[in-house]
Order: C-alpha cells, then sequence, then structure tokens
C-alpha cells in the first residue's frame, strides 16, 4: 500500500486542483488524470465563455454544490453525485453556494 498526501490549498485560489497517481497513469500507459479539485464558493468556471477537454470528463462531488451548464441546461450536483462531460463538449461549472465544493475528477 502507498500512502500519499494531497497538496494543501494555501492561496486559497478561486480554482484549486492536484494531480494524484500521475506517475502510476503515465506506468500504465494511460493519457489522462486524476485530481482533487476544490472550487470557492461563488466561482464561475472559466470566468467567460466556455471550456472543453480532449478527454471524457468523470466526476464525483465529495463535499458541496456544483451547477454544469451544458448545450443550456443546467445540472445541479451535489455530494455523492457523479456525472460524465464527454470529450469536446463546451461546458461551464458555476458554485453558486458560499461554500467550497470538493470533488474528484478523472479525465481520460
Amino acid at each position: 500500500m502507498e500512502i500519499r498526501k494531497l497538496a494543501v490549498n494555501d492561496n486559497k485560489s478561486s480554482l484549486f486542483m492536484h494531480s494524484m497517481f500521475e506517475d502510476v497513469l503515465q506506468e500504465k500507459g494511460i493519457n489522462g488524470t486524476f485530481n482533487y479539485v476544490e472550487i470557492s464558493g461563488n466561482t464561475k468556471l472559466p470566468e467567460n465563455g466556455w471550456t472543453s477537454h480532449d478527454f471524457d470528463e468523470f466526476s464525483l462531488v465529495i463535499e458541496g454544490e456544483i451547477e454544469s451548464i451544458i448545450d443550456g441546461k443546467v445540472y445541479t450536483v451535489g455530494p455523492g453525485d457523479y456525472t460524465l462531460i464527454k470529450k469536446g463538449t463546451p461546458h461551464q461549472s458555476y458554485n453558486r453556494n458560499n461554500e467550497t465544493c470538493r470533488i474528484i475528477s478523472l479525465l481520460i
């Protein structure tokens, strides 16, 4: 067994992402990232426009709540909910609450 520690969001940025087990994914030939993500309260990502990825994005909300906007539809995702956003899909994320939203994500 191997135990590693998450980095700490010392500068309290509105988006904090810590990639986990990059070496293991690379060793197995997996092109992607496994991440711990914090999105501060009252934060919209990206601030302007939309984002999309060259990977499918699988996410699990572990704390807080986030809205994902895809094709004009708003999806509210909370603790225990997990999602899939397909590769190349334009989307926005918005934490409308005051509390930080914590997510585990896998982009592959």
